[in-house]
């Protein structure tokens, strides 16, 4: 019985991906409904309902187990919705208010609507059962952003036969074509919580990644207008800023008052395109980074939280159309657009010139503007320009004369993303051009920065068959810098590319160059519906190909591909509830023919019944050549490795939700680390939500970089000691959160983040010979003391002829604690008012001591600390 049951199971889904789903009509009314909750509206009774939604969870196909009634209407500004979600048992509905765009896992309902019919885009406006709302745009087909925030109206109400909900949705938030006729795309959604049941108007296969291009017909639309709408959000903001002040600093009394005003812009410039722009913004309420300890020399990656850039960004995204699937490894794809680089901290080396300089954290952005929507023949645009002012640094040497010195530039910074889909999303091609310059006033400047970047790829994708299972994708990059030698030979000599490498054959410094340019590109195959998987990939980054000025790349001079494969059981068995296994072979080298790295990747994934989630894998390295471990010196020869990781999480809509990981790392050579992680997510009230997140590291390694030295005897290293030390990292952090909701206009959200990393380094020793993995030791032949927190090390004694080189202690030990709180309220549509505490300290000694408590104890009671008190209020206006 159950093979035939699943055979009829299977039959109604294939039947269901044969036929078109139902078109579905929008009612034109003439008096506007109530927007309460309530479904007593005549607007309701002059509409005809839709029903019929279909699980894609737990039970794919089958007909959902509440029934569930929707009505779509509209007039000339506001698009309507209505839902009443039956439920037997209304007791049990989940309704736990948050923030807008919060996931608390709680019953739902959205309208999704793809507004131009390009089966690749649109819009979702989602209520759950508390009235939360969460909206955004959808991209790719399956890609949710919920970044972009939409000013409109709804409201839920729960009631004895389950909940209801409506929708008021501004026509002018929306671009959609300027017909007399609309032709758009629409899917609704429902989740029952307690029920792990989602479910949707147009069903969803787990095994396909499809979304967009499955929507029902909207019909029924008429005589609408894309409005030119004017928004304008202007705001107030006072900051008192207390930190601590060293004696005899002239720029610093302990406290700082600063008062500004800007102004944020949405218009419609076409009935397709929409400017936002924002005069001197302010970003005082975005959540403070997290501390790192970094000791390799690459930059550290850190996400965009500020609201302008955050909103959109989807339309700069570059390389990812067409697959839903891209799969890396050992691969860091190119990030033409790094939005952090605009406003970043001032670059110039004059700040630190002498012992009191007073300089801005971030450079001031006079303004920013970008437009976004279609053009022409289904072409999507996103275009972005923002300007930077031109900073300087006041500083002292004694406390009482002041000087200035010009540490940023006055910069422009400019953005273009065109992409064109065809066939209804069967292929596609698009551009981006990225390009940033800088205007010196003070030429010691141009011996840092470059005076401009420009950048320039083409992508997109083509499926190969008819079903749209196999897509191929690819993109391809070029970039250019210029500036002055100098500058372009710090560039040349820098972490991304170290042409100055000893053994580099494929290219050499060149220290009268000043323009730079590359290339850079990958070309992927991925199965995009089915229970087989499959994804391989190719992929070259040049050593000369550089987009950091405007983007964000970690290293160049990569040769990468992979092939990756594996199965997916989509419904349920008897001991699960999906599950897949995944395995892939990589290899990287570089352009000197050195195999970097090959290996083999492994992956299970594992949900039971009671919805706990599971999983582990390995990771296995052959070793090969590192080009990056002497920080431009020879290459050496790694060991082969092995690590696995492993997680789970038990169902998150329970009061007392908990996650966990760990992983584990061994090199042939002795080196190993190992990690482990705990979440702990509590919700004491369904307007209260308490986590905590402890993680502890141990990384141990047995030749951890130190420094490198000249030395005319250290022949085989090319007249340079290459140091190395034998280390051995702590690092312990906890993160606390806590939402607390009292309605979803008002909140409080609170974060904090003590953080603890120690390192002590014995056994230093120098790489005898290069393309090898072989060290001498300074104790084994040579002599190696300690003084004063420094080394002296000799390679063969203070008899023989090798210099004697010295280094401060490496060891540290780190301690930091940073957080803040954020009460918000949003007392009327579009306008918001913040209330920001921002506090952060730390302490850094040279010394590993590693005693998480009484470190965290000390800096609480005995290290200073810097305050920021915010007030921000902004105020929508909309025309």
């Amino acid at each position: 019985m159950r093979s035939v049951a699943l055979a009829l199971l299977y039959l109604v889904v294939f039947l269901q991906a044969q036929n078109p789903p139902d078109t579905v009509y929008a009612y034109r009314i003439t008096t506007q409904p109530t927007i309460d909750g309530i479904l007593n509206d005549a607007a309701w009774d002059q509409s005809k309902s839709i029903s019929g939604m279909i699980q894609r969870n737990p039970d794919e196909g089958r007909p959902a187990t509440q029934k569930s009634l929707i009505w779509v209407a509209y007039d000339d500004a506001y698009l309507y919705v209505a839902a009443r979600l039956f439920d037997t048992h209304p007791d049990s509905i989940i309704a736990r208010p948050g923030r807008r765009d919060a996931d608390t896992q709680s019953d739902r309902f959205g309208i999704f609507l793809d507004t131009y019919r390009d089966l690749r885009s649109g819009y979702f406006f989602e209520l759950n059962a508390a009235g939360v709302y969460c909206d955004g745009v959808i991209n790719n087909d399956t890609y949710f952003d919920d970044d972009w925030d939409a000013v409109w109206e709804g409201k839920a109400r729960v009631d004895d036969k389950g909940w209801s909900v409506e929708m008021r949705i501004p026509l002018s938030q929306m671009r959609f074509p300027n017909k007399e006729i609309q032709h758009w795309g629409v899917n609704f959604g429902r989740e029952i919580k307690r029920r792990k049941e989602e479910t949707y108007y147009v069903s969803w296969p787990r095994n396909e990644n499809n979304f967009v291009s499955r929507f029902a017909p909207l019909e029924g639309i008429t005589h609408i207008r894309p409005a030119k709408n004017l928004e304008l959000l202007p705001y107030v903001r006072v900051k008192n800023r207390r930190a601590p002040a060293a004696p005899g600093d002239p720029f610093n009394s302990g406290s700082e008052y600063k008062a500004a005003a800007g102004l944020d812009i949405k218009y419609g410039v076409t009935s397709n395109l929409t400017l936002n722009a924002t005069v001197n913004p302010d970003f005082g309420q975005v959540e403070v980074d997290p501390a790192v300890v970094n000791l390799s020399d690459f930059e550290t990656f850190y996400s965009e939280k500020r609201p302008f850039f955050i909103e959109g960004a989807s339309n700069y995204s570059f390389g990812n159309g067409g697959a839903t699937s891209n799969w890396n490894f050992n691969w860091s794809n190119p990030n033409f657009f790094y939005s952090r680089r605009i406003g970043r901290r001032p670059q110039g080396s004059a700040q630190y010139l002498e012992p009191f300089s007073d300089t801005r954290d971030g450079s001031r952005i006079i303004g920013a503007a970008k437009i976004t929507g279609k053009v022409g023949n289904n072409i999507n645009v996103g275009a972005l320009s923002a300007l930077t002012a031109r900073e300087y640094s006041r500083l002292s040497a004694d406390g009482a004369s002041v000087y200035s010195k010009e540490v940023e530039p006055l910069t422009t910074y400019n953005v273009l993303r065109l992409i064109q889909e065809r066939n209804e999303g069967r292929n596609g091609i698009g551009m981006i051009a990225t390009g940033i310059h800088r205007f010196f006033r003070d030429p010691a400047l141009k011996k840092e920065m470059n005076a401009n970047a420009l950048s320039l790829g083409t992508d997109g994708w083509h499926f190969i068959d008819n079903e749209k299972v196999w897509v191929l994708s690819g993109w391809l990059g070029y970039s250019r810098i210029k500036g002055s030698p100098e500058q372009i030979l710090r560039v040349q000599t820098g972490s991304t590319h170290r042409f100055q490498r000893p053994d580099f054959n494929y290219i050499s410094v060149d220290s009268q160059r000043t323009i730079l340019s590359g290339f850079a590109g990958r070309l992927a195959l991925s199965k995009e519906k089915g229970n087989w998987l499959f994804n391989s990939a190719f992929g070259f980054i040049q050593p000369e190909f550089d987009v950091n000025d405007m983007g964000f790349l970690f290293r160049t001079n990569v040769i990468n591909a992979h092939v990756a494969g594996g199965y997916r059981w989509t419904n349920p068995s008897s001991w699960y509830r999906n599950l897949s296994v995944l395995t892939s072979v990589f290899g990287n080298m570089d352009f000197d023919g050195n195999i970097n790295n090959k290996g083999l990747w492994s992956m299970l994934n594992w949900q039971g019944l009671n919805y706990l989630n599971a999983g582990s894998g390995l990771f296995y390295s052959l070793g090969g050549v590192n080009t990056d471990m002497t920080r431009g010196g020879p290459v050496i020869r790694t060991p082969a490795s092995f690590s696995q990781f492993w997680y789970f999480n038990t169902d998150r809509t329970r009061n007392i939700s908990m996650s966990a990981g760990g992983n584990y790392f061994t090199s042939v050579e002795g080196s190993y680390g190992f990690g482990a992680n705990l979440g702990i997510t509590y919700h004491p009230w369904d307007n209260l939500k308490f986590s905590i997140s402890p993680s502890y590291n141990v990384n141990v390694q047995d030749a951890q970089w130190v420094g490198a030295f000249e030395d005319h005897t250290a022949t085989e290293t090319y007249a340079t000691r290459y140091v190395f030390g034998a280390l051995h990292q702590k690092t312990f952090s906890t993160e606390f959160r806590l939402d607390w909701t009292f309605s979803p206009e008002l909140s409080l959200q609170i974060y904090a983040r003590p953080f603890v990393s120690s390192a002590q380094y014995t056994d230093f020793k120098y790489l005898t010979r290069p393309d090898s993995y072989d060290f001498t030791s300074f104790s084994e032949g040579g002599s190696i003391r300690s003084e004063e927190n420094r080394y002296y090390a000799d390679a063969d004694g203070p008899d023989g002829p090798a210099q004697e080189i010295s280094f401060a202690n490496p060891d540290f030990s780190f301690t930091d604690l940073r957080g803040n709180a954020v009460l918000r309220w949003e007392y009327s549509a579009g306008s918001r008012l913040y209330f920001v505490w921002t506090q952060s300290r730390s302490f850094f000694q040279n010394r590993s001591t590693f005693q998480p408590g009484s470190q965290w104890k000390d800096l609480l009671l005995n290290e200073p600390t810097d305050n920021i008190f915010l007030i921000k209020i902004s105020y929508w206006l909309g025309y």
